[in-house]
């Protein structure tokens, strides 16, 4: 194998040569350096994936979950107290998936935010089911959805057998996290 500086000086006077040798290096760096650690042997590591749902695919996703309480969270993300909500909802399904619960997110964002939809969950490590409405903003949305008020944040809590036991309307204000934590516990406890 040459030295080096034999390979190094033919690319000086060059300037194909050094936009290859470049884009070479440019490859090996971001094959070598952008590339996270696999996840240790037997840690399976979930993602945030964001679908578009209508209201069939909400329903069917939730009789996916029969056997399990399910708390649907309708939210947006210009919605200020849906986004001070969202954190504690993903922080009881990490608490008590073990337990029994499947949260299920529906975003009431346009589609076009999608991105930006995909940042806040992902932000949030929201690995649990994550939608956004094919009806994009408005009250078509919420009435195929029943957001009986028309206001998020809005959540539905349903039992093992996929019947709505609990709405929590919030009428477009912040609604107390511990009646909802409350009422999830107490289904879970049954």
């Amino acid at each position: 194998m040459p030295p080096l500086n034999a390979l190094i000086v033919p690319l000086r006077g060059n300037p194909l040569a050094r936009a290859a040798a470049a884009a070479v290096v440019g490859g090996l760096l971001f094959l070598g350096c952008g590339r996270q650690a696999a996840p240790p042997a037997g840690k399976a590591t979930a993602e945030v994936v964001l679908r578009t749902v209508d209201s069939r695919g909400l329903n069917d996703a939730i009789q996916r979950h029969r056997g399990k309480i399910v708390l649907v969270e309708f939210w947006a993300t210009w919605c200020v107290p849906c986004v001070q909500l969202f954190p504690r909802t993903a922080e009881l399904q990490r608490r008590l998936a073990d337990r029994g619960l499947a949260v299920i997110s529906v975003s009431m964002d346009d589609v076009e935010q999608r991105e930006a939809v995909f940042r806040f969950l992902r932000g949030h490590h929201a690995t649990f089911d994550n939608y956004i409405s094919s009806y994009g903003i408005g009250s078509e949305g919420f009435d195929a959805f029943g957001v009986s008020d028309g206001a998020l944040p809005h959540l539905k809590l349903y039992d093992r057998n996929g019947q709505v036991q609990k709405t929590f309307a919030s009428g477009g204000q912040s609604l107390a996290h511990e009646n909802i934590e409350s009422a999830v516990e107490e289904l879970l406890g049954r």
